[in-house]
Order: C-alpha cells, then sequence, then structure tokens
C-alpha cells in the first residue's frame, strides 16, 4: 500500500510537470476593444490596411467610429461599439439589432466605399501553438440586404454562410462558427470578411464577435518534456528511489 502511494505521489508530479509545457491565453474581439486600431492581436480593415482615421459621431448614430472619413462616398467600412440598444440608436429607425457593447460593421457597397476594399477583422498570432476559433455574425438591421461572411485561415476559407436580413438571423438567431485545434504559427492570420452579397442593393450593419483561445505548447515536437519537466520528474523518481532503499534496509535490520 505504502509503494503505491509512493509511485502515485511520483507520477503526480510528473504529470504537473508535463501540465505546466502548455498554456492557455483567450483573446476575444469584443472583451480586448479599447478604441484602438489595430488593437494588439486585432486589426479592423479596409481591404488590407488598418482603418486608423476615428470619425465622431459616425453618420449621426452618436458613436465614435473607424471609417476612411465622413464623407459621402468614403464612409464605408465603419467599425463601432454600440453605446445603447439597437430601438434607441438615432438614425435607425428602430430596426437596428444590437445591444450595448456589440461590436458592429457596416460593410462597403457600389454607393459607398466600393474600390477601397472590403471589411475584414483580423486577428494576428502572437505564439505558436494550437487555436480554438469560435463566433457569430447576425444581420443587424432589418432590410433585406443579404450581407456574406467568410473565416478564412491564412487565406483559406473553413467556415462561411449569408445573412439575408429577413429578421430570422437576427442577434437572437446568429450564424456559429466553431474551429478546433487549428495549428497556427507566429504571424498567422485569422479573417472575418464581411461583404456585401452578390445582388444586394447595398452593404448594411452586420454584428459580428470572434474568439481565438490559443494554446502555445512549449515542449519540444517531439514530445519530450523540456530540461525542467525532466528535473521535476527526477527529483520525484529520486525521492521515491531513496525511500526504497531505506525500506529494504529496515527489512534487512528486521531480520
Amino acid at each position: 500500500m505504502r509503494l503505491n502511494k509512493l509511485f502515485a505521489g511520483a507520477a503526480a508530479i510528473a504529470v504537473v510537470a508535463l501540465a505546466g509545457a502548455a498554456q492557455a491565453t483567450v483573446y476575444d474581439v469584443r472583451t480586448d476593444w479599447n478604441g484602438a486600431n489595430p488593437d494588439g492581436v486585432w486589426s479592423f480593415r479596409q481591404g488590407t490596411s488598418a482603418i486608423t482615421n476615428v470619425v465622431t459621431n459616425w453618420q449621426g448614430l452618436g458613436v465614435d467610429a473607424f471609417a476612411p472619413s465622413a464623407n459621402a462616398g468614403n464612409f464605408l467600412p465603419a467599425y463601432f461599439q454600440a453605446n445603447a440598444t439597437g430601438a434607441n440608436t438615432p438614425n435607425c429607425g428602430g430596426a437596428c439589432d444590437w445591444a450595448v457593447g456589440d461590436l458592429i460593421v457596416h460593410t462597403t457597397d457600389g454607393a459607398n466605399g466600393i474600390g477601397e476594399g472590403a471589411a475584414n477583422v483580423l486577428f494576428t498570432t502572437p505564439s505558436a501553438g494550437f487555436a480554438d476559433i469560435s463566433g457569430l455574425t447576425w444581420s443587424a438591421r432589418l432590410l433585406n440586404r443579404t450581407q456574406d461572411w467568410a473565416l478564412l485561415v491564412n487565406g483559406v476559407t473553413l467556415a462561411s454562410g449569408s445573412l439575408p436580413g429577413d429578421g430570422l438571423n437576427g442577434s437572437a438567431n446568429p450564424d456559429v462558427f466553431s474551429l478546433s485545434h487549428i495549428a497556427l504559427d507566429i504571424g498567422d492570420q485569422v479573417e472575418l470578411l464581411i461583404t456585401q452579397a452578390a445582388g444586394a442593393p447595398y452593404g448594411d450593419f452586420v454584428g459580428y464577435g470572434v474568439t481565438v483561445t490559443l494554446t502555445s505548447n512549449t515542449a519540444p515536437p517531439t514530445g519530450v518534456p523540456e530540461p525542467a519537466s525532466w528535473a521535476l520528474m527526477l527529483m520525484g523518481f529520486g525521492g521515491l528511489g531513496v525511500t526504497l532503499r531505506r525500506s529494504r534496509r529496515r527489512r534487512a535490520l528486521a531480520t
């Protein structure tokens, strides 16, 4: 019984040592939003360029938005965090569908922002590891303007969908995506692309969220523990060996 306990203790040391080699960090675009662009690992873009211009009271909605300008024909795409519910947001006519704190983007279209690049939210991987990627999109205004979305990793589409804006895909019933154990290297890109659908008359408001849970594994790729982990395990098994030798000596003296 005593030996079983000793082996269990040594095994526990080994497990703790190996577990310490992996660390998970959660990056959530809504939680991380702080009014800067780029915002750490996040970038809110027009095509391939981050929009650094901030427009106060963008289009009379009472919010500050990242947008190319406040001028007609060049105020899209626009990104903002809602400071009132959609029903209480001016110039929405009660048709906007968002809650306080939601992240909203208005896509480009043929009348505004054409040729300037599509709206996309970019996550740039800060460290190598494996990522669980989840999120959602929804049509944030009831005007039947279909908007498309796609999730890409290094330019490869892994999930996509359409939001008709017919009231069936609002915030209460969003499109969701969830991907697990995606291998990422430093500098790899996770992109949420949101565009006006072909045939839609205009762009429109889309609510979105993206969470990347990145587990960085500092152990060698062969699965061999790091030197520090080996040291902890050897200490545990070394202590076990000393105890076993003492136990044998006691039995020998007793006989």
